[in-house]
């Protein structure tokens, strides 16, 4: 009985731990879609959340815990992103390989709209703490891959027996490159701001990425 009783016990504070870590990453994203990440402090995260400031760092690591709060938060929301079937581009129905690209480019761009308010300081801020990512990176990028390399197989026949897992990781570095490029550059005051809406950078990108292609059979 004792045992049981244990184990119960342990339980509820588990599941108590986890409640209060899922309002701490609430409170992280609250804030994070009205004000910038480096105006953010544990006394606003602790009074949105809820929570003693104690509670955030015993579930986060006193060092850098805003940090560790951030980058948790943004691969939950990738992974939840990617979870969603309505997320991805409809490639099936595509008449041409263009078409694909296209799809593609915009799916990528629902991606960024949705999720760049948390993807920018992200990205920036895992460069103070690479270790905080684990294999992130490296999935996403193998998930990228995977998914042009499984496309461009379906197209083979466009691509002039050129070398498809090549060509799958050029054009995934093309796509990758086009859009960290846009997230980080999206302040109107930089040069690198095209200003180009959703269509128009798909458009630009599919074009991008079918010269790139059509010069390999020529």
């Amino acid at each position: 009985m004792g045992l049981l009783v244990e184990k119960g016990a342990k339980k509820a504070v588990q599941k108590r731990s986890q409640i209060t870590r899922d309002k701490i990453m609430q409170a992280m994203d609250e804030l994070l879609q009205v004000e910038s990440f480096e105006v953010i402090n544990i006394a606003k995260l602790s009074t949105t959340a809820g929570v003693s400031a104690a509670s955030i760092y015993q579930r986060f690591e006193n060092k850098d815990a805003l940090i560790s709060i951030l980058i948790a938060l943004y691969i939950e929301k990738v992974r939840v992103w990617n979870e969603v079937a309505q997320n991805q581009p409809d490639v099936q129905s595509a008449e041409n390989l263009r078409e694909v690209l296209l799809r593609i480019a915009l799916a990528a761009w629902r991606q960024f709209e949705a999720l760049s308010y948390v993807m920018r300081p992200a990205y920036l801020y895992s460069r103070l703490r690479p270790e905080l990512l684990g294999g992130h990176w490296q999935a996403q990028e193998k998930r990228a891959l995977h998914g042009f390399e499984a496309m461009l197989n379906q197209w083979a026949g466009e691509l002039a027996g050129r070398n498809i897992a090549q060509v799958a990781a050029m054009v995934s570095y093309f796509y990758n490159m086009m859009f960290l490029g846009k997230l980080m550059h999206n302040d109107a005051q930089s040069s690198w701001n095209l200003g180009l809406g959703a269509e128009e950078f798909a458009e630009n990108l599919a074009d991008f990425v079918m010269g790139y292609l059509e010069q390999g059979r020529r």
